[in-house]
């Protein structure tokens, strides 16, 4: 208990003297802290300094093993679902839909009613259909393993339900669905007040802090994202190296979103180090995108598009779509240029599947009519801007933050957030800067105002 509690806490060497000791004072039978020490072991690698993650994989599965060898079914589904955290960072997604198909179906009863861990799992399948771009039936999963989570009374399983709304938060994102997205936010903030605080930071920082920023980005709200991050660089850094990692991540995005390039790359580099050391491809895939992106902004094309082809590299083999298309009209840009190479050696399937995601966007006219009275532009969208969003987006582009915008136009600090989130939805975009850059591309922007 003493290691496990110590494994939230980052001191390694410790936590595994400390399971050491408990192993050989645990006689062989004692199947039950068997399974409970190969989950410290599987947490204290993933977590902490060792920065393990294959031997926290190995663990997760023992533990799997020594449960059901005890017949502790219940258990056995609950390291399952635990062990998918280790295996989605390690970018291992077709593994991720065996385990958690097994443990789904070992959790369903001949009546066809689930036990709440195997909601665990499904939530861990909604976020391989979401993935892998199958967005309806995320959705649709996600809702429902929310559902049957909800259903355990213990408080271990609040975080597990912490886990389920965290995974709807990324699904809803996904679907362009941000009120919804900001709703099941809510609920993890929420549940988080009701759980251990260190282990509030454990899934915070593993499930949720990289979506919170995506989520303010995505509605707008730059100025808070902004803000978290001046308050973090402000504070004494949290002891969780895993936990510091991922904020770090999460600060690159929001560098980007402010046209800070080198400032996210300075983020980005030590983070990638550790990923890479940990065997955390999944996490090495996302950050290998981010630096292209900034790489791109920086116009370094040569390095962008090698920051991006490890990616692809990394990504094919488990079918990522997702992950390259929630980068935006910038990153469907580069990975086209990327595709032009290599179309040269032959056929580019998986990269003609992932631009394939992306929302298409018709190509602006080459010329355009002018007169003396200017009429409303005729937009290159499949779903043009309204009126009030294209003043809204001029509004973006001369720098104006929204609740600039909200009392230049006279609506409510709400309206303009919505309108933001419709403008980013309809161009592509996630931030602030890609939209106006897209905006200006697209001609839609009115430059002599």
């Amino acid at each position: 208990m003493r290691a496990h509690i110590m494994s939230y806490r980052g001191d390694g060497q410790a936590v595994l003297a400390c399971c050491e000791r408990a192993e050989v004072l645990l006689l062989a039978e004692n199947t039950l802290f068997h399974t409970f020490l190969a989950f410290t072991k599987f947490h204290l690698c993933y977590y902490s300094a060792i920065n393990d993650g294959v031997t926290a994989i190995e663990s997760g599965y023992q533990a799997i093993r020594c449960a059901q060898a005890a017949g502790y079914s219940i258990l056995a589904l609950t390291m399952m679902a635990c062990t998918v955290s280790p295996l989605l960072a390690a970018g291992r997604l077709h593994e991720v839909e065996r385990l958690t198909q097994q443990a789904v179906r070992q959790g369903t009863a001949s009546d066809g009613s689930r036990l709440p861990e195997a909601g665990w799992s499904m939530s861990w399948q909604a976020e391989i259909l979401r993935e892998w771009n199958e967005l309806d039936a995320a959705r649709s999963l996600a809702v429902e393993a929310v559902a049957v989570c909800e259903q355990a009374i213990s408080f271990p399983a609040l975080y597990h339900v912490f886990e389920g709304y965290a995974v709807l938060v990324r699904v809803y994102l996904s679907c362009g669905e941000l009120d919804a997205a900001c709703s099941a936010r809510q609920q993890c903030e929420q549940i988080g007040r009701l759980m251990n605080q260190e282990v509030c930071l454990d899934a915070h920082s593993h499930l949720a802090i990289v979506d919170q920023v995506r989520l303010w980005l995505a509605c707008g709200e730059l100025d808070h994202a902004t803000c978290w991050v001046q308050e973090l660089d402000w504070v004494e850094q949290h002891d969780n190296p895993f936990a510091r990692e991922r904020q770090a991540v999460a600060c690159a995005r929001v560098s980007l979103a402010t046209a800070q390039p080198d400032q996210a790359l300075q983020r980005l580099e030590p983070a990638l180090q550790r990923a890479t050391a940990g065997q955390r491809w999944g996490h090495v895939l996302e950050i290998r995108l981010l630096q292209a992106r900034a790489y791109q902004m920086l116009h370094e094309e040569p390095q962008a598009l090698s920051a991006l082809a490890e990616a692809v590299r990394l990504g094919e083999p488990e079918g990522y779509i997702r992950s390259f298309v929630e980068e935006g009209a910038a990153m469907a840009a580069l990975l086209t240029k990327l595709r032009e190479v290599r179309c040269k050696d032959g056929p580019t399937p998986y990269l003609d599947c992932v631009l394939a995601a992306f929302p298409k966007l018709s190509q602006r006219p080459a010329s355009q009519a002018k007169s003396m009275v200017k009429p409303t532009p005729v937009q290159p969208l499949c779903e043009p801007l309204s009126e009030r969003e294209r003043q809204v987006l001029q509004l973006l582009a001369q720098g104006r933050s929204n609740q600039q915008i909200a009392q230049t136009l006279v609506i409510a600090l709400d309206k303009v957030k919505r309108h933001v989130s419709q403008i980013f939805s309809k161009l592509g975009v996630t931030n602030r800067v890609q939209a106006v850059k897209q905006a200006r591309e697209l001609g839609l922007l009115d430059e002599q105002s």
